[in-house]
């Protein structure tokens, strides 16, 4: 795994973005997401499909009323 000190000058740098980029924050934020919604395992896959659409259609709102 890279760590900031060895990221090239052409590539981000990810260790200031938060846990936003964080795959274990990520991780954490759908197995809340499946708890909630009551999701069984055999619909996890599709269920993390329609999560990261709801994500992604949050974010566009969010970067639209800016």
């Amino acid at each position: 795994m890279t760590t900031s000190a060895e990221v090239g000058p052409s590539e981000p740098d990810w260790s200031e973005q938060g846990l936003d980029l964080d795959a274990i924050g990520l991780a954490t934020e759908f197995s809340d997401y499946v708890r909630r919604k009551g999701i069984p395992p055999g619909d996890r896959q599709q269920a993390l499909g329609a999560w990261l659409d709801e994500m992604i259609a949050g974010l566009e709102d969010d970067a639209e009323a800016d």
